[in-house]
């Protein structure tokens, strides 16, 4: 009686490869030659891009205020009910996302790479 089919030892492989592949993928995003910046969208359009190597704060509106300190970006005050941008953990260089839902304001990291406009840095899927 064999304890191990084809098909069994097929699907251990993928599986064992998917972390592998995941790996892989952090790191070449880590590897980008570009410089992170933070990126603030009100209303979906870009409100401004700001260099995650220079501390600053930054005033959005009459609604938000983001502050750069460290390489890290935080939403450190917003006049929404709520208050979940303003909990949020910090988002650095690895990437992530900052989101005020009622001021309807995004921050997000993305690399700029030299010379490249925003949608030449796409990626092939996005892109």
């Amino acid at each position: 009686m064999k304890l191990l089919r084809k098909t069994d030892l097929i699907l251990i492989l993928v599986l064992a490869l998917i972390p592998v592949l995941i790996l892989i993928y952090n790191m070449t995003g880590m590897l980008s030659s570009g410089d992170p910046e933070l990126v603030v969208y009100v209303d979906g359009e870009e409100y401004g891009r700001f260099p995650l190597n220079e501390d600053r704060t930054v005033e959005i509106g009459d609604t938000n205020i983001c502050r750069i300190h460290g390489g890290q970006a935080v939403m450190s005050e917003a006049n929404c009910p709520d208050q979940v941008c303003v909990h949020s953990a910090p988002i650095d260089a690895k990437g992530g996302h900052i989101v005020c839902l009622p001021n309807k304001v995004v921050l997000a990291i993305e690399n700029n790479e030299e010379g490249a406009s925003a949608e030449e840095a796409l990626d092939g899927v996005a892109g």
